[in-house]
Parts: structure tokens; sequence; C-alpha cells
């Protein structure tokens, strides 16, 4: 799995995020583009990172396949204006252990989720606690560096 880094700790810092949360059967591709969009009239960098993450569905949508995905554009003020299904918030500081996958595309349902799971037994092998309370959040960021993509996994810790 030379597609897996080695694992570190950081933090991001405290962080205002417009959000935007899709539920379907392809919720990523669905509000990765309503918010980039929504980012791009309102003006906001196009070097702002952003993150994304799995949110949980009910259990009709479960049984529908249905998924949630929310996904944050990193912004330095809040917005003049919002777009219906957007909000606008202040995430906390938060300590994470991180991961880099590349090249995630190219079989994303499988590197990204053995990411996590490598990403996770390696927190918990070093028995860290697991912070997933006070808004804290298991974050994706994709990155593209000389022409390459990667994922960076963030699993907050205490």
């Amino acid at each position: 799995m030379d597609y897996l880094s080695e694992f570190t700790i950081g933090s991001l810092g405290a962080m205002k995020v417009v959000s935007g949360v899709r539920v379907s059967d392809n919720p990523e591709d669905e509000v990765i583009s309503f918010v980039t969009e929504w980012a791009k009239r309102a003006g906001i960098r196009t070097d702002a990172r952003q993150f994304g993450f799995d949110v949980p569905v009910s259990d009709e949508d479960q049984e529908k396949g249905l998924r949630g995905y929310e996904y944050w554009v990193v912004v330095e003020e809040e917005p003049s204006f919002l777009e219906s299904g957007l909000e606008y918030k202040h995430v906390g500081d938060c300590k994470y252990a991180i991961q880099r996958v590349t090249e995630p595309m190219v079989d994303p349902f499988e590197r990204i989720p053995l990411g996590w799971k490598k990403l996770a037994g390696w927190v918990n092998s070093r028995g860290y606690k697991t912070s997933c309370d006070q808004d804290r959040f298991w974050l994706e960021e994709k990155l593209e560096i000389d022409g390459s993509v990667y994922m960076d996994l963030y699993f907050p810790i205490e």
C-alpha cells in the first residue's frame, strides 16, 4: 500500500467555513459542485482550503441506498450572501491524527476507506482518545500538488 503515507499529528486551527450538505446516492459530487460554484460566484479565493466528510442519514434513507456528505470552503469573513442550502459556521481548533492518500481517485472505494481503516487502527493502537464530540469532524481534504492528487484524512483526537 505505497499510496498511504506515514501517520502524523497536527492541528488545523480554528476556521470560518461555508457549509453545504447533500443526501443522495452521489452526495459528494453534488455538494462539492454546489459549494464550489457558489464560492466562485461569491469571489472566495480559488486557493481556499476545502474539506468534506460523511454525515449520518436516517434508516429510511439508508434503506434507499442514500448517503450523506457535508462540504466546507474556508472563508476569511462571513460572506455577504449565502444561497439556500448553505450555512456559515465557526469551527474550533482540534488536534488530529493525519494520513495522506496518494491518487485517491484511482480507486476511491478502496483507497479512501482503507486509509481511514489504517488511520483508525493506528490511533487506537497508540492509546489516543478519539474525540467525536464538541463539533469535531473526521475530515477529508483533496489536494493537488505538482500534478498529483492527494487526500489528507484528519481523525480528531485528544
